[in-house]
């Protein structure tokens, strides 16, 4: 969806046709107005329906196809909270992330562990499922990239 994506298909010598501005599924969308034809999109076996729900009201005949599974990683508790205490920064870079944190954290007694703790989320879906979840707001960084997060990082540092 990004320049780094853009990069590694085309050192398999493929060429990328665009590249969205923002790294969101309705970006892509805009993108391919006036074409029409199949889409094929490899993605998580729990990817969201928002890009192809979009491509299908534009005429597009949409393909998911499921080239990778996403799974909660289940911690020891005392594992997981002596994770937690150690950070002054939470980094949640997907939905899947904020999901899983919130079923390890489920399991501890003391939930305040967050009490402290700078919440950064990826971009706008990230930070939906965050504000969802936890029903208190997160930073989001001004792109959805690792390079804007470490600037977020030192600026709240």
């Amino acid at each position: 969806m990004g320049e780094k994506t853009k990069a590694e298909v085309e050192k398999y010598g493929y060429n990328v046709w665009a590249v969205p501005t923002e790294f969101y599924a309705e970006e892509v969308a805009k993108l391919l107005q006036g074409y029409c034809g199949r889409v094929l999109i490899p993605r998580s076996s729990v990817g969201r329906e928002e890009a192809i729900e979009s491509l299908k009201k534009l005429g597009f005949e949409v393909v998911p196809l499921n080239v990778y599974e996403t799974k909660l990683l289940d911690y020891p508790p005392e594992e997981f909270e002596a994770k937690v205490k150690l950070s002054d920064f939470l980094v949640f870079a997907s939905p899947s992330a904020v999901k899983g944190f919130f079923a390890n954290l489920q399991k501890l007694r003391d939930k305040s562990l967050l009490k402290d703790k700078k919440i950064i989320c990826i971009g706008k879906t990230t930070k939906g499922e965050w504000e969802r979840t936890f029903g208190t707001p997160c930073e989001t960084p001004e792109k959805p990239t690792m390079e804007d997060i470490l600037r977020l990082l030192k600026k709240l540092a």
